[in-house]
């Protein structure tokens, strides 16, 4: 193995374990909501709607993070993103109101920007080529490992000392671990660093990204996409816990979500490479609305089981295949900055699936037929992969900087 492609996959594995200890931070809040519930005596929709706050701040603070890394690199945008991101959590484990839990939560969501996929897909997009799919599967593996080991252990937390323990604990991982990682090991390019002297980037501008309909499919499906997986991510354990379920049990459902995801990532990069990216985003998206649509129907523990890994298997799909296609679609000259712009859909998306879901429980007592709903709008937007067709650029920073002869 060459030397350049040893220090990629030394990329892939310091990005997965820090996107493990981000997103596991993120997807635990699914886990405190009960506890958080209890403690304010809040209705779920003005709590879905605290919680949204970590959705606001991050959607809003992405675009500008995407700037950031198309001009100083990703490593000082991943570094601070945790760094902030570690305090907040530290803030909201001290809150003694909704407004302090909205402002530790916000907090936490402005240094998620730093540290999203958007900066980390972009390291791994500089630093391969042929095997680009495999490697941002790989790569893409920590955040569902991070989700799956995370629920059970904070559920432990918890039932220990705590939701306040349980994001001191948080906050502490991002601060001592993922903070140095970052500013120590990360490296934005493979090859040679831009300069005004070398050939410019493959891939569109802003502007002209802006005018193409591709664009804007791409934002769609993120939508749907967005809605579902915010809104299952954050009730699924209150959902079970509704149905029948133990909270230890219903975090094992959780983790076994995760689980299915962390499988998805390299078995659909993989696939990626040799097949296509909009195949597999398309077969993801049928496995997640039809299993969401499943689940309420369905009273059988093992069959929940089941479907949970199945749900987690198919939003596994789009987490790592959407970069890739915005990297086939757009290139890679401004992807920080478009990736951030798109990741503004999204982020209305998740504030609009939870409140919504928590809002239509508020009112009816169940969450079968929201969740049906949300199944049903996944499900129609699997098509929409096969129409986002944009250009493929001819170049992008591997080819124009190093070759791809050297992967």
């Amino acid at each position: 193995m060459a030397s350049r492609e040893r220090r990629g996959w030394l990329m892939v594995a310091v990005l997965f374990v820090i996107m493990a200890i981000v997103v596991g931070c993120l997807d635990s809040m699914g886990v405190l909501f009960t506890p958080l519930l209890k403690h304010f005596g809040s209705s779920r929709t003005r709590l879905s709607a605290v919680m949204s706050a970590i959705t606001v701040a991050l959607g809003l603070c992405i675009p500008v993070a995407g700037w950031f890394v198309d001009r100083v690199g990703a490593r000082v945008v991943i570094a601070a993103g945790t760094a902030i991101g570690g305090v907040g959590l530290l803030i909201a484990s001290q809150a003694d109101s909704l407004f302090a839990l909205a402002a530790g939560c916000a907090l936490f969501g402005v240094g998620g920007a730093g540290a999203s996929l958007v900066s980390a897909s972009y390291v791994i997009a500089n630093w391969f080529g042929e095997r680009r799919g495999i490697a941002m599967g790989v790569m893409m593996m920590g955040t569902s490992t991070g989700a799956a080991l995370s629920a059970p252990l904070v559920t432990r937390v918890v039932e220990l000392g705590g939701w306040r323990w349980a994001f001191a604990m948080l906050g502490a991982a991002l601060l001592a671990i993922a903070t140095p990682m970052a500013a120590v090991l990360v490296r934005t390019y493979g090859g040679r660093i831009p300069t005004e002297r070398t050939p410019a980037l493959g891939g569109v501008e802003v502007g002209e990204a802006l005018r193409m309909p591709s664009f804007w499919l791409y934002c769609l499906i993120l939508l749907a996409f967005g809605i579902g997986g915010a809104a299952i991510n954050l009730h699924l354990v209150p959902f079970l816990l509704t149905d029948g379920f133990g909270a230890g049990l219903a975090a094992w459902v959780m983790s076994t979500y995760f689980i299915g995801a962390t499988v998805a990532k390299p078995v659909l990069g993989a696939a990626a490479d040799r097949m296509g990216v909009r195949g597999g985003i398309c077969f993801a998206l049928l496995m997640m609305g039809g299993s969401c649509v499943l689940l309420p129907r369905v009273s059988d523990h093992r069959a929940v089981f089941m479907l949970a890994a199945t749900y987690g298997f198919g939003i596994g799909g789009p987490v790592a295949l959407m970069p890739l296609l915005g990297v086939e679609a757009f290139g890679l000259r401004r992807y920080g900055t478009l990736m951030g712009l798109a990741g503004l859909v999204q982020t209305g998306s998740g504030v609009i699936g939870p409140v919504a879901t928590g809002a239509f429980f508020d009112r009816f007592g169940s969450y079968g037929p929201v969740f049906t709903l949300i199944g049903v709008a996944i499900a129609a937007s699997s098509f929409l992969p096969f129409v986002c067709a944009g250009v493929r650029p001819e170049t992008d920073l591997l080819a124009a900087y190093t070759g791809r002869s050297q992967i």
